[in-house]
């Protein structure tokens, strides 16, 4: 039932507040929150749920330190599209983004770009909106997992 879990932790995260914060030492006896509060959090969000079935082996505050990871842990490219999948955009403004896919054309990652909400946010798969026709953000690639397949 690992799919099955992880598919619906996923659905379920739309909103959660808990991937906003990392915070590291700054050198100087203070503090610094590595992800500004939700703005920087995508790849926490995706690596914090893998790291919960043990499908990576730490949570990232970077999409390639956690893209690394997956690597290491048995996550493969594939050009088939199915709920589950890590799925990584194409850079815009500088940064490159992950999320899941869900299915139905749906997906779940921490939009702050285009939403603003600085939450894991339910949103088409290429961010397009109702009655658009073109993709806002291009799937630079899909990742799969043999033990959610």
């Amino acid at each position: 039932m690992l799919r099955e879990t992880y598919l619906q932790m996923i659905k379920n995260s739309p909103k959660s507040r808990l991937f906003r914060n990392l915070f590291v030492t700054d050198g100087k006896g203070g503090k610094r929150d590595v992800l500004e509060n939700g703005r920087e959090s995508c790849a926490f969000f995706v690596s914090s749920i893998l790291k919960v079935f043990s499908l990576v082996d730490f949570p990232h505050a970077t999409v390639n330190a956690t893209l690394k990871d997956m690597a290491k842990n048995g996550w493969r490219e594939t050009k088939k599209l199915e709920p589950g999948n890590v799925l990584l955009w194409e850079e815009k403004n500088g940064h490159r983004h992950l999320g899941f896919f869900i299915g139905g054309k749906k997906a779940v990652s921490n939009a702050f770009f285009y939403y603003k909400s600085r939450a894991p946010k339910i949103h088409h798969f290429t961010y397009m909106e109702t009655g658009e026709k073109q993709p806002r953000r291009k799937i630079e690639a899909m990742f799969v997992h043999p033990d959610i397949k």
